[in-house]
């Protein structure tokens, strides 16, 4: 399957300093040319959180939430805006597994009728 940039990532964090670096990183070693956007929805964090992301060597849309609007509004704002043709909503701790997204992607390109996978 040809690669093709399709996919908006989500990421909601919350006072994840320790793990959205690597969460970062993860998406664009496995999967930078499936990627169309990757968002990621700050819900008030405490800590540097959002100083991480600023500092990340990949292109990263920041949302600052001043309150913690919970999980899945966060979601919602974070896929609002984007044209991509698939969604993925990935948890700050989470780590792609190369071929992860590809595999994603092929299931749901032969499975029209699919409205999402996990």
């Amino acid at each position: 399957m040809t690669p093709r940039r399709c996919v908006s990532v989500v990421v909601v964090a919350f006072n994840s300093e320790a793990t959205i670096a690597k969460c970062i990183d993860s998406v664009f070693e496995t999967a930078a040319e499936w990627i169309e956007r990757l968002v990621i929805i700050d819900n008030a964090s405490t800590d540097r959180t959002c100083a991480v992301v600023k500092k990340s060597e990949h292109p990263v849309e920041l949302i600052e939430n001043k309150v913690n609007q919970g999980f899945g509004r966060a979601c919602n704002s974070g896929a609002k805006n984007g044209e991509s043709e698939f969604v993925l909503f990935l948890n700050p701790d989470a780590r792609l597994e190369h071929e992860a997204l590809a595999n994603l992607v092929a299931f749901l390109d032969v499975r029209r009728d699919a409205a999402c996978c996990g």
